[in-house]
């Protein structure tokens, strides 16, 4: 219903109410204000946006958050497989760029699939991830 950038950025709230970019904001500073806090996330086209605005200050917080296994990834896609990617190649490729941006930018490699799909799931998705050493 929206567009990538209009989730993130809290635009066209007539269709839905959504802002990913504040929800980071918030659970970022909600991480580096409380040491006991832990958080896993999913989607790297919204975390990636979100990294790439930030200043060099919040970047080094950021990895030292990941750093220290409070900051967590899991499934790592650039998406959620299904819903954005018809094709088994698709769904390779977009598991590819959103691992590697996070290897890449935050030195984390992701092991742990976690997939919830409202729309469902292909079996080709859990063999996706098996295929990738995913626990």
């Amino acid at each position: 219903m929206k567009t990538v950038q209009e989730y993130f950025d809290g635009t066209r709230n007539d269709i839905q109410w959504t802002n990913v970019h504040q929800v980071i904001d918030s659970i970022i500073r909600s991480l580096i204000n409380d040491k006991h806090r832990k958080f896993t996330y999913v989607e790297m086209a919204f975390f990636s946006r979100w990294y790439n605005l930030q200043n060099d200050d919040m970047k080094k917080e950021t990895k030292k958050l990941v750093k220290e296994g409070r900051l967590q990834f899991v499934n790592c896609g650039w998406s959620m497989s299904d819903e954005a990617n018809p094709t088994a190649e698709d769904m390779v490729l977009n598991m590819t760029i959103g691992s590697n941006w996070l290897y890449d930018e935050l030195g984390y490699k992701c092991n742990v699939g976690w997939h919830i799909d409202p729309f469902g799931h292909s079996n080709f998705m859990v063999k996706n991830l098996a295929n990738l050493n995913y626990d």
